[in-house]
């Protein structure tokens, strides 16, 4: 039996305390929001004793680097991902989006090319536009909901001599695939055969689901290993976001020293008083947390999958291996991406990201936030029939 049990039915209002899912700038009241990547669970009682141990002190300074930062990574990544790596390897970030852009501006020269797997997570593709790169598609090819790596597209475009850089978001956002070895092997090897530097966005690995396994990319091979920078950040698995306190993981010690100069030069080298213990106390802490939290996610995952079979089959959605967003298929509703926006928001009092923002893939397309109390999710489930009932009596 666990040593903590955690409540994920309880209910917290989150209005009034300055969180952006819920800001009354967003959307009304009456919305219920189920869009960006926090989850709206109590923070684990470890996590809250850390912070609230540091509150005591009445002076919030800069602090000093805490060995435990590295050695509490280390021993996460063990644990749970049968990583082995060294505490020299663990450097503090801001976000793993800055980390992103840190290495943007240390790993290749503007007007290089640099590819990501599409539909993808916003923040990863703008910031290689903002940074004057050209962002290259690798299109995921979606077989009945499932989507899956165009490996022949993805060698040609990695093989061109313009290409310095490759974006891999595994768990991937917003599709919910957690790459299994095979496929990642595969990725290492055609990166590898043409030298093109890899920044690996793993910040929702901690959320796999029953018959998923997720593998460190970096921990495939010393080669890889030495060409990779990987991002993590407890903010996704325990609901932590709002302390910008993240790290990566780089194995070369040639590419660490290139971040840390890069990470200088935009000056995001600052650690805060609460980031830094709140990310300690997450990964020393809460295993116990973690186990329950994905249980409990994937309870929520089976509800919606056949509910919404049942229910409102015009939208078509394959489970997720990974994540705790959900990728609707809503174009067989025929809309405009303005028009399914609204739809969801005033017929159905819905609030979901658009998925158009991912890239043109995810046209027709809504992501979904299901890290909620079950009774959220049912709630959201009604109002997403209400809303096609709504279009059905329109036709």
């Amino acid at each position: 039996m666990n040593e903590h049990t955690y409540n994920f039915d309880e209910f917290v209002d989150r209005h009034g305390s300055d969180c952006k899912k819920y800001s009354p700038v967003k959307y009304t009241s009456d919305v219920l929001p189920m869009w960006i990547a926090d989850t709206d669970f109590k923070v684990a009682k470890e996590v809250i004793a850390a912070a609230e141990k540091r509150a005591e002190h009445p002076v919030f300074g800069y602090p000093y680097e805490l060995p435990a930062f590295n050695t509490a990574v280390q021993g996460w990544m063990k644990r749970r991902h049968n990583w082995d790596i060294s505490t020299d390897s663990v450097e503090f970030a801001t976000g793993v989006i800055p980390a992103h852009i840190f290495c943007i501006r240390a790993f290749t020269h503007p007007g290089d090319k640099i590819v990501c797997q599409t539909p993808l997570y916003p923040p990863l593709r703008e910031a290689v536009v903002d940074n004057g790169r050209t962002l290259v598609n690798n299109v995921l090819i979606n077989n009945d909901g499932h989507f899956e790596i165009d490996f022949e597209d993805l060698d040609k475009k990695l093989a061109d001599p313009r290409t310095t850089m490759f974006i891999l978001c595994n768990p991937h956002n917003p599709t919910g695939r957690s790459f299994n070895r095979e496929e990642l092997e595969k990725i290492a090897e055609l990166c590898l055969k043409n030298d093109v530097f890899v920044f690996a966005d793993e910040i929702h690995a901690d959320i796999t689901f029953s018959g998923h396994e997720h593998v460190p990319f970096a921990s495939l091979s010393k080669e890889i290993s030495d060409i990779t920078i990987t991002g993590i950040n407890p903010g996704k698995a325990f609901n932590v976001a709002g302390v910008r306190t993240a790290a990566v993981i780089i194995e070369n010690k040639k590419l660490m020293d290139k971040y840390i100069i890069s990470r200088k030069n935009n000056k995001g080298m600052g650690r805060t008083v609460f980031g830094q213990n709140v990310f300690i106390a997450c990964y020393e802490n809460g295993d116990d947390y973690v186990d329950q939290e994905v249980a409990y996610l994937e309870k929520n995952l089976d509800y919606l999958d056949k509910y919404l079979k049942e229910n409102v089959p015009e939208i078509k959605f394959h489970k997720a291996e990974a994540t705790y967003l959900m990728w609707l298929d809503c174009r067989e509703l025929g809309l405009s991406q303005a028009e399914l926006l609204k739809l969801f928001e005033e017929d159905g009092k819905l609030g979901m990201n658009d998925g158009a923002t991912f890239g043109t893939e995810g046209i027709g397309f809504v992501r979904m936030n299901i890290a909620a109390p079950k009774s959220t999710v049912e709630e959201g489930c009604k109002r997403l029939k209400k809303a096609v009932d709504a279009w059905k009596e329109r036709q």
